[in-house]
């Protein structure tokens, strides 16, 4: 059936509040559930024009999922919103099989945007507080080892400065340039009640 533009999907039914996202290669989209436990992560073929549901991962609640996802630039990893780290494979026997965790500086922390740098060997990382409930941004950007996903370091961002007070910016998305020298971070003046309060940071690496 085709309403304008947009054809349904076919196959297994797509939970409410499902987070999708398309792989590198535009042939697949990869979506995350959320509202259920265990979160799950889950693939679907675009290849025929409309969205095809294929299969789940072939775990159920052994590693956290937790509603959001990223690729790595080729393509052959994907990083969940629970720190989990799976492969991609075109193979359903090799597809969102185990390849790692990410260990943020709290066991409770989610990971809240994430941006691949190859020609760095970087992934950066906004990471949420230790609060599960209100999913507060932590006013740092990590830097992790792309290959074997041990952390490297972390920047502090620049405060905001209002009147005679600094507010922590609050980091919502992060990318890296194409050359690698340069991440780009939007953030928010963390409750200073600025009417423009979103800001672009540049940080050179």
């Amino acid at each position: 059936m085709q309403v304008d533009n947009e054809l349904l999907h076919i196959g297994n039914s797509i939970y409410a509040s499902t987070k999708g996202k398309m792989h590198p290669s535009g042939n697949y989209i990869y979506g995350t559930n959320n509202g259920i436990s265990p979160s799950d992560i889950e693939k679907y073929s675009i290849l025929n024009g409309n969205a095809e549901y294929l299969y789940d991962s072939p775990y159920h609640g052994d590693y956290p999922i937790s509603g959001d996802l990223w690729f790595s630039e080729d393509g052959l990893r994907v990083f969940t919103r629970g720190k989990t780290v799976l492969r991609t494979s075109a193979n359903k026997d090799q597809d969102m099989l185990y390849n790692g965790t990410i260990a943020l500086e709290s066991n409770f922390a989610h990971i809240m945007n994430l941006d691949y740098s190859t020609v760095k060997n970087n992934i950066y990382i906004i990471s949420s507080d230790e609060d599960t409930w209100t999913n507060k941004r932590k006013p740092f950007i990590y830097i992790y080892n792309s290959n074997n996903l041990l952390f490297k370091s972390k920047i502090e961002l620049e405060k905001y400065l209002v009147g005679a007070n600094f507010y922590d910016a609050e980091p919502y998305f992060v990318f890296s340039n194409s050359s690698g020298n340069s991440i780009y971070v939007f953030t928010k003046a963390k409750g200073s009640g600025l009417v423009n309060e979103w800001g672009l940071q540049k940080i050179d690496i």
